[in-house]
């Protein structure tokens, strides 16, 4: 095309060719610049606990370790009337120049939706 357009010169199709080239890079540089990929994240973990009729026996466990050989383990029956149940949710937002106010406030909407799914 650019030898058609420059009369069938080769030196002049060069030309136009490098032209072009540097045309389409330098455009593409500006939009590639002006656009940029943003992801915002959200991490819940919920605890809920349910009343049961019955009581619930369970036992507590720290696995405590200082350094690289001292490990101290302790355990603690419990007994109570709650049966409970853990879980984390994530959430992200990503979209092209996305602003922080806006993820936030999604991020915040699709959270409570989750949780508001659990019930």
């Amino acid at each position: 095309m650019a030898g058609g357009i420059a009369g069938g010169r080769d030196v002049d199709a060069l030309i136009l060719a490098a032209i072009g080239a540097g045309v389409g890079y330098v455009g593409g540089a500006l939009i590639g610049s002006a656009l940029k990929i943003e992801t915002f994240a959200g991490v819940v973990k919920i605890q809920i606990m349910e009343k049961t009729e019955n009581p619930v026996v369970g036992v507590i466990t720290s696995n405590l370790k200082q350094g690289t050989s001292t490990t101290i383990k302790t355990e603690q029956a419990i007994t109570t009337n709650y049966q409970t149940y853990r879980t984390k949710l994530a959430v992200t937002a990503t979209q092209t120049n996305l602003k922080k106010e806006i993820a936030a406030k999604e991020v915040v909407d699709k959270t409570s939706v989750l949780i508001a799914n659990f019930f």
